[in-house]
Order: C-alpha cells, then structure tokens, then sequence
C-alpha cells in the first residue's frame, strides 16, 4: 500500500477512534453527517494533478503526512501578547487556537445582545438537533476530498448570526492562530455566517501561525446573505512557511443582497483557495478581488465559481499575483451563467 493510501487509512481509523469517544452524540443528525462525509472522503481519495480542477496543484506533500486532527481545546501557551499584532483594532474578536474556540483570547463583549457571535461546538453542545436553527446550514459538504474531511471530523469554529436590520459599526475578526505543537496537526474550523433580512456588516477572517512548524489548516466557511443584506469579508492568510492551507468559502446570496470579498495570501507552503459565489434570488451583486504574495517555493491556487442562477444579477472580480524567486501561482476563475439567468 502507497503513502497515500495509508493516510486514507489513517483517517479512518482516526475517525473511528473519534467516534467511539462521542457516546450519546453518536446518534445525532450532525453526526449522521460526519459519517456520510468520511465514507465520501474515502471514496473520493485525495486529489491528483491528473484531474482538471488541480492539474496544476501537486499537493502530494499534503496527501504523504499523516495529520492528527485537533479534536479538543488546548491554549498551548498562547497568550494574549502572542496575538496581539495580529488583532484588528476595534474590531470584535474571535480567537480559534488550533481550530477550537478560545473564550478567554476572545471579546465580543460590546457587541448587541440579539447578534450571535461564538462557538459553533457550544451551539452543537446545547442544541444537539440543530436543523431547525436558521443560522445551522452547511452549505459545504462533500464536494472534494478536503470538504468531506473537515465534514467528518466537524467539532468547531466560528458562528455568526446578525439578525433583521442590524448594522454593525465594527467588524467581526476571525483570528485563527495556529500554536507551536509537536505533532503535525490539522485544524479543520467549520464556520457559519449567516446575514438576516437588511443587516450590514464586515467580517475578517485571520489565519497566522506562531512558530515555523508543519501542520494543515482545512477551513470551511459558508456565508448565508438574506434579502437586502450586506455583507464585506477580508481574508488573510498569513501563516508559516511550512504549513498548509486548504480553504473553502460557499456563498449564497437572496434578492438584492450584496457580497464583496477581499482575499490575501502571503504564507505558507501550499495553499489552496476555493470561493464559490452564487445567486438564488434576482437583483444581488457580488465583487471577488484576491491578492497573492509569493516567494521562495511556495504555491498559491486561487479557484473561483461565480453561478448566475437567477437573472438580473451582477458579478464583478479582478485577483492578481506578485510572485518572487522559485514561487507559483495558479488561478483559475468560472463563471456560469444558466438558461434564463441572462440579463
């Protein structure tokens, strides 16, 4: 058996370990959805170069390193001082250490009491039926290897829920720090933003890294903008050099909704950005802009869908590449525009 296939492996006997400490929770729905996704993950397999969605993404040196999933709350020694320059100033602050919810690094506490701002496994914890829940709707699930992974193995992560009419003067800052650990880890933080009817606000998502050492950050985040709402997300990623990011936004935007995401990468390794945008209603817009920063070996890989499936709607993007020494950068932008979307 290759290397590759034994991390399949490994995968699966670490979601089976994983499972058998859920007791009772085993019998939930989102568990059911775990289930589903590592059977998913195995039948998918990692992806090659020889599919067209990542022919010129070799990410091979992923694939051959066995990573422990996080699947529990430690600080490691992160302090306050260590995230300290990577705090937006005024901004409402959720901090992620190793993919789990930090409340002590966090604060959020000037924020409206009617907003939702904190851990997605407190939500799991006490509402372990979720489904009827507005903000719980995991728009990405099994549509390659790394999405059904991080479904599978779905513990944490940001949840923010800004109901009808609310405007927020400050933005929301999603600070993930990935802590000095020995073994080679994989933070895999799912997060849910949702925008009620006419509320307007900024959302920043971090990802840095505090030491030089190897792990996966596997993100998803899936974006729920409501009739009229508005919603700004800046992304930086700014992690070691020896780490790699596989991240993955789904938005789904109502009637006369607006979107607009600003993404820079300047770290790691590998890094691998998957943003699809799509319409479900008339009148909404959307604006992609990316920026990516490369030097000595890295590979950055921006790939973008933008779904027009209702008409009378507006798209707009422009993502561009600085790329120095033996650095690559890979982007790879669709826009579908279906029967009866035109206008």
């Amino acid at each position: 058996m290759d290397l590759i296939n034994q991390n399949i492996k490994w995968y699966e006997s670490t979601f089976e370990a994983f499972e058998q400490g859920l007791n009772g929770e085993k019998s939930t729905s989102v568990h059911a959805i775990r289930r589903d996704a590592i059977r998913r993950f195995k039948d998918l397999g990692f992806p090659t170069k020889y599919q067209e969605e990542w022919r010129f993404t070799n990410i091979d040196p992923i694939t051959k390193i066995a990573f422990q999933p996080v699947l529990r709350y430690d600080v490691n020694g992160v302090t306050k001082k260590d995230i300290q320059p990577s705090i937006v100033d005024d901004a409402h602050l959720l901090v992620f250490v190793d993919g789990m919810f930090s409340s002590e690094l966090s604060d959020v506490h000037s924020l409206p009491p009617e907003v939702t701002a904190g851990s997605l496994h407190g939500l799991l914890k006490n509402h372990p039926e979720p489904a009827d829940l507005p903000m719980m709707n995991l728009k990405s699930g099994v549509e390659n290897a790394f999405t059904a992974l991080n479904t599978a193995f779905l513990w944490d992560g940001a949840l923010i829920f800004v109901p009808k009419g609310v405007v927020l003067d400050s933005p929301i800052q999603l600070l993930f720090v990935a802590s000095d650990r020995r073994d080679a880890s994989a933070a895999q933080p799912r997060n849910i933003i949702a925008a009620g009817m006419g509320s307007r606000f900024k959302i920043i998502e971090t990802y840095v890294g505090l030491a030089n050492n190897t792990y996966l950050t596997n993100a998803v985040t899936d974006i729920t903008l409501e009739e009229n709402s508005e919603v700004e997300h800046e992304k930086f990623q700014i992690e070691g050099m020896n780490a790699f990011h596989i991240g993955t936004t789904t938005v789904e935007l109502g009637r006369a909704s607006r979107y607009t995401s600003n993404a820079v990468a300047m770290g790691g390794s590998i890094v691998r950005n998957n943003l699809t945008a799509r319409f479900t209603a008339e009148g909404a817009e959307c604006v992609l802009n990316g920026l990516s920063l490369g030097s000595r070996t890295q590979l950055v890989d921006n790939h973008t869908l933008i779904d027009h499936a209702k008409p009378h709607c507006t798209s707009h993007e422009l993502y561009k590449a600085i790329l120095d020494g033996a650095s690559k950068g890979v982007f790879n932008g669709k826009v579908l525009v279906r029967i009866d979307a035109q206008k």
